[in-house]
């Protein structure tokens, strides 16, 4: 995690923070990809209302300097 440093990774979750209040308290775990850009990925496990796990993910992409390009989130 060179080039992309943790105050960037920092500014980009109180971004996602503001927007997805359900991943305030979960660390991203950082990819950089060969573009310059880099992924985080945020993972957060909870309990449907049958009571069955389910893992919830939400992948941030974002440029090199640390710019939001792309947010997708699993259901």
């Amino acid at each position: 995690m060179a080039a992309f440093s943790k105050q960037k990774v920092q500014s980009v979750n109180q971004t996602i923070c503001q927007e997805y209040p359900d991943f305030k308290n979960i660390y991203p775990k950082v990819t950089e990809t060969s573009d310059g850009n880099a992924v985080l990925v945020y993972e957060k496990k909870e309990k449907t209302a049958d009571g069955i796990p389910i893992k919830l993910v939400l992948r941030v992409t974002v440029d090199a300097n640390g710019r939001i390009l792309k947010v997708s989130t699993s259901r």
